[in-house]
């Protein structure tokens, strides 16, 4: 089992012959590379390997995922963005990483702007999922997000928690910017503090407790819902 709290490091992809291979910060996690295992994993039919297409395959979607520092936002975006095509994967920091840096509801609004033009683009494309990982930190962003996106785009909503030393542990081991810095991760937690539940008036919604969970294990039970 692969694990969990090394989340967020640099990922790697390198074919093998049965098998591909996700580094998370060294740690392995092997998937089965056949179309068939992917179809399978993720609830689709598929003859000889091939997925037969039905009148949902084509609908065009948006995963969003939220959560506090820790709990496994990116790594699992990044982890369902490979398991699943044609996908395309939004990160927060590309979206509301400027100078000065000021959490508020002006640089709230300027990702949802962002966010909305990106996922517009890349459905636009042909990237029928769209996986968008950290923008959504409170009710009213949910809100803003769904209204604001067109009605015939099926939306899901995931809220990612762990226990705060797991969190604290895994941020403090990937030491991607100064917010996993040990005299930040505090403050971190209060610009977005842990939502014990949210109100979405449209699509589907679910909440993992990745504590003690793999990637893998998380994949596969937002491919099970």
């Amino acid at each position: 089992m692969v694990p969990f709290s090394l989340l967020d490091g640099w990922l790697r992809l390198a074919s093998r012959t049965k098998r591909e291979c996700i580094e998370f910060e060294g740690i392995e996690a092997l998937l089965p590379c056949s179309s068939a295992y992917r179809n399978c994993a993720m609830g689709r039919p598929s003859v000889n390997g091939l997925m037969l297409h039905n009148q949902e395959e084509f609908m065009k979607r948006v995963i969003a995922i939220g959560g506090q520092g820790g709990s496994g936002k990116t790594a699992v975006g990044k982890a369902l963005v490979l398991e699943i095509k044609p996908s395309a994967y939004v990160g927060a920091d590309a979206l509301m990483t400027v100078n000065p840096f000021e959490v508020n509801e002006a640089l709230e609004d300027l990702g949802l702007k962002n966010a909305l033009a990106m996922i517009s683009n890349f459905h636009g494309a042909g990237y029928d999922l769209v996986v968008l990982a950290g923008l959504i930190r409170n009710q009213r962003v949910l809100d803003e997000l769904v209204s604001q996106l067109p009605p015939s785009v099926q939306f899901t909503f995931i809220w990612l928690r762990a226990s705060k030393q797991v969190r604290d542990q895994r941020r403090l081991r990937r030491s991607r910017d100064d917010a996993d810095k040990v005299e930040w991760v505090d403050f971190v937690d209060r610009i977005t503090p842990d939502v014990p539940s949210f109100k979405l008036f449209r699509g589907h919604q679910m909440s993992i407790d990745t504590t003690d969970k793999t990637i893998i294990e998380v994949v596969k039970e937002i491919g099970a819902s």
